[in-house]
């Protein structure tokens, strides 16, 4: 009841509950989406999002490891193994994932979360925790430089 699908979204064997919106270019796989979730612009894979979750643009939650072995996840500090060749995340009520952030197969996020931008989530994520990449910029003085002469004869040189 009250979904919305917007343009250009793919939903796969999955489950969208009450008052959702997947938005713009979204792909959604095998997986279950609780009430009142939001997002545009990413990808979810075998997992289970419980209420109230929201992802930034261009977030993705993978599911498949590189290597094809089965997911395990980390339980009380125990390694549990699944079986399942895909599993992506569990991600608990309330939580919000900024933009760009991937969040690997197997990943248990707690509920009232706050992930910051850009985030590679690598291990699971306990509740009310906030978590961010601290990033540096660095600025120098570009010590290449361009000139019309030496793109003309780099131009030339690709005849």
């Amino acid at each position: 009841k009250n979904v919305i699908v917007g343009n250009c979204a793919l939903v796969r064997e999955s489950f969208i509950s009450d008052d959702t919106v997947v938005g713009y270019l979204v792909d959604i796989a095998r997986s279950y989406v609780g009430r009142s979730c939001w997002f545009s612009r990413v990808h979810i894979a075998d997992s289970l999002l419980d209420d109230d979750v929201n992802l930034g643009g261009g977030t993705i939650i993978a599911s498949l490891r590189l290597d094809h072995h089965p997911i395990s996840l980390k339980i009380n500090n125990e390694k549990v193994q699944t079986t399942r060749s895909k599993l992506g995340a569990i991600v608990g009520k309330g939580t919000q994932i900024g933009a760009k952030t991937t969040i690997m197969p197997g990943v248990l996020i707690g509920k009232n979360c706050v992930i910051g931008v850009g985030v590679v989530v690598k291990e699971n994520i306990d509740d009310n925790t906030f978590c961010k990449v601290d990033q540096q910029l660095i600025f120098r003085r570009n010590i290449v430089l361009y000139n019309s002469e030496v793109r003309k004869k780099f131009k030339s040189m690709l005849r």
